[in-house]
């Protein structure tokens, strides 16, 4: 049996028409008649409903703009027939600041954003729980009352109430952004206050999505959640000396993984994200299929032998010492391979698809 591994960050999903659209690189077979077959994910299937060879680039870019194309990749649309949630929410977050955009802090200090640090307290009372530093590619800037953000970054204005920067009707959209990297912050209140502007923090959550939060993990939170509490039961970290796997065959702890560098698998680092690692709930001794892994109590991961997609909510673990900081990665697949063990990443879900014949 021959086969053809691509991988989904060559690929972009239209919720409309329900496919996804992409690439193949070059190959002999005929790709009409193959198969699609997530090799993790059974409950994902599809088919074939249109592929070419591209002579030109730009006739393969024409479909998927994001998609780099050379002559002799083959476009390929694949129809999702079952298994759509795994794709659904699939868009990188954008939300970040320019790193010179300045944050007034409770005891009066300013810094600017690159700069803030885990346990600073910022002038509503927040208390910063994450830092983010995102690659600024693709980044559409605005500026708004003078701070340079993205535009898709939410707000909460008086009058129009919660709006995307690029929709605020003071905004200005910035021209060419040069600068390779954009930052942001969580904090407990979920806000971040900049000259006087309410932003909501990376997470962009609200009271409502507390209020679902309950109805959907009572049994796991507790009874009176509140934002305030998203970092210490929700937060989904791993432990700084967690290895990572790189394209170059060697293995780094997550600590040192850099934005822009390339995973073993093909994924690209985006982002990377310290976490505040004494004041979540757990940090815990976990273990999948004789790997062992230490992290925070909201890591999800995608097991086949444990029946899917899991959470370290719902698996026991080994109580372990909580380290100062916890790391995340952000990556344009939207998860990481752990020896062989799939974590989504901070923005959720995402998969390799197998073009099998």
């Amino acid at each position: 049996m021959k086969k053809i591994t691509n991988s989904i960050n060559n690929f972009e999903y239209n919720s409309d028409k329900k496919c996804l659209e992409g690439k193949v690189g070059q190959t002999n077979l005929t790709l009409s008649i193959c198969e699609i077959i997530v090799a993790e994910i059974p409950e994902i299937k599809g088919f074939i409903a249109e592929a070419f060879s591209v002579i030109e680039p730009i006739n393969g870019e024409h479909r998927v703009p994001n998609v780099k194309f050379q002559k002799g990749d083959w476009y390929v649309k694949i129809l999702i027939t079952s298994g759509h949630k795994y794709f659904e929410n699939n868009e990188i977050n954008n939300f970040c600041f320019d790193e010179n955009t300045e944050i007034k802090l409770k005891n009066g200090e300013i810094k600017q954003i690159k700069d803030i640090c885990i346990g600073d307290t910022i002038i509503d009372g927040g208390k910063v729980t994450a830092t983010f530093k995102s690659t600024s590619k693709n980044q559409e800037m605005y500026v708004l009352n003078n701070i340079l953000v993205t535009g898709d970054h939410t707000l909460l204005d008086e009058e129009l109430g919660v709006i995307k920067v690029k929709k605020h009707p003071n905004s200005i959209k910035y021209g060419e952004y040069y600068k390779p990297f954009v930052y942001c912050i969580n904090t407990t209140t979920k806000r971040i206050i900049i000259d006087n502007i309410k932003f909501l923090d990376w997470d962009e959550v609200d009271d409502m999505d507390i209020v679902m939060l309950r109805q959907e993990m009572k049994d796991l939170l507790p009874e009176r959640f509140h934002l305030k509490d998203i970092h210490k039961f929700l937060e989904c970290g791993l432990h700084p000396n967690t290895l990572i796997e790189l394209d170059d065959g060697r293995s780094v702890p997550i600590k040192q993984i850099q934005v822009n560098d390339q995973l073993r698998f093909g994924e690209q680092v985006l982002g990377i994200v310290e976490i505040n690692g004494k004041d979540v709930d757990k940090v815990k001794e976990y273990e999948i299929n004789g790997f062992k892994f230490i992290g925070s109590s909201n890591l999800r991961m995608y097991s086949k032998d444990l029946g899917g997609c899991v959470s370290t909510l719902d698996m026991g673990g080994i109580p372990v010492k909580k380290p100062r900081k916890l790391y995340h990665i952000i990556t344009d697949s939207k998860f990481l391979r752990i020896n062989g063990t799939i974590f989504f990443g901070i923005q959720t879900n995402y998969l390799t698809v197998l073009v099998l014949l």
